[in-house]
């Protein structure tokens, strides 16, 4: 299983609502993702709202991240000396998280 393909949205009716269109649907019959709520369906002060985009941005740009980490690993791989060799255990930390959670 896999999954919703990106890129995923913010609803046009509801600024808590994450939601995917397929090619062609029209932009009032959106497939529905996830809402995020603070409290209670429905509530939000602002906070529900600021979740969504987080969450939509980084899911947006989860792979563009994990390529441009890839690249940077094999970039610093030689480069085993002090400072190199601390980011490079750093990036590889973030390509094995972000591979472990797509």
């Amino acid at each position: 299983m896999t999954h919703t393909p990106t890129p995923w949205a913010i609803s046009p009716r509801n600024p808590c609502e994450i939601v995917y269109f397929e090619d062609g649907d029209p932009p009032d019959d959106p497939w529905y993702i996830a809402v995020i709520t603070k409290d209670a369906p429905g509530s939000d002060d602002g906070e529900g709202s600021e979740n969504t985009k987080f969450i939509v941005t980084a899911v947006n740009s989860h792979d563009d991240m994990l390529e441009a980490l890839e690249a940077a690993h094999k970039y610093l791989q030689p480069e085993l000396t002090e400072p190199g060799r601390t980011v490079f255990w750093k990036v590889a930390d973030a390509i094995k998280k972000g591979k472990n959670n797509a």
